[in-house]
Order: structure tokens, then sequence, then C-alpha cells
């Protein structure tokens, strides 16, 4: 009897191992998501700019045909 709890004990110690790295996972890649949504807002702000700097480079090139 003595060694059958035993072995549930161990496998209890074992899924609670196995729990805590997958919360641990978990954390990362909540962590990891939130650095790359981060990166992305920051790719959208620089595609916006460089939009605007093609506009402005293409409007000044128009004003340079025209004249």
């Amino acid at each position: 009897m003595a060694q059958g709890t035993s072995k549930v004990t161990e496998a209890i110690i074992q899924v609670s191992a196995t729990s805590e790295q997958t919360s641990a996972s978990a954390e990362e890649v909540s962590a990891s998501t939130e650095e790359l949504s981060a990166q992305s807002e920051e790719l959208a702000a620089t595609i916006s700019q460089m939009k605007d700097l093609a506009q402005a480079l293409n409007e000044a090139a128009a004003g340079f045909r025209l004249a």
C-alpha cells in the first residue's frame, strides 16, 4: 500500500512540475507576443512614414517636371 501511495505521490509531483513548466512556457509566449506586437506597431509607423516620404518625393518630382 505504501508503495502505491509513493507512486501516486511521485506522479503528482511530476504533474505539478510539468504544470509549472507549461505555465512558464505560456508566460514566455505571452512576452514574445507582446514584443512582436510592439515591433509590428513600430513597423507600421515606419511604413507610414515611408509612404509619406514617397508621396512628398513624387510631388517634388512632379514640380520639377512642370518647371
